[in-house]
């Protein structure tokens, strides 16, 4: 099942949303690292730092969340989707958005507050139904085609190899001097 979502395609010949997929990474600080995905009038939600729970959860969208979806994707249809909203500050969140809704696709990265409101507002719409809807959680995996490679992990590093003719030799301290 989650390999198929990696395929879900964007050549629908209608205006019907395919999907929509929004991930947050770490800021300086503790911004909420999750990640947001609408796929057959459901949402998934993947909290993985800095939020008050933690795994992969799930919730159908009611008709008015529906509607309210759909109107805030056709504003973004009708703007312009850059590649990358970028500023120059360097400790705000950062997120990547994916959507397909019949023919349109769009790709876009943006720090936080540097995107068009359309953008923005839609994500916001998203991050409130996570946290304020009953959602649930739900065991199996899904692939978020926004996240990529999120961490590396801190690796501390060995000593180097001593030498093979390498001797330790034991000194002897006088403390009386």
């Amino acid at each position: 099942m989650a390999f198929s979502l990696l395929f879900v395609s964007c050549k629908k010949s209608n205006n019907e949303l395919n999907f929509i997929e929004f991930s947050s990474y770490e800021c300086f600080g503790n911004c909420p690292v999750m990640d947001i995905k609408v796929l057959n009038d459901t949402l998934y939600v993947n909290f993985i730092k800095y939020n008050s729970r933690l795994g992969l959860y799930y919730k159908t969208l009611t008709s008015i969340e529906k509607d309210r979806l759909n109107k805030l994707v056709t504003k973004l249809k009708n703007n312009e989707v850059k590649d990358s909203y970028d500023g120059n500050v360097v400790d705000v969140g950062y997120y990547k958005m994916r959507i397909c809704s019949g023919k349109f696709e769009a790709n876009t990265s943006y720090s936080h507050g540097e995107a068009p409101k359309y953008i923005i507002d839609l994500y916001d719409f998203l991050f409130n139904i996570s946290y304020t809807s009953k959602i649930k959680a739900i065991k199996k995996a899904m692939v978020f085609s926004t996240r990529g490679i999120s961490y590396l992990d801190t690796l501390s590093m060995p000593p180097p190899p001593l030498a093979p003719d390498f001797e330790i030799e034991e000194i002897e301290i006088d403390r009386n001097n």
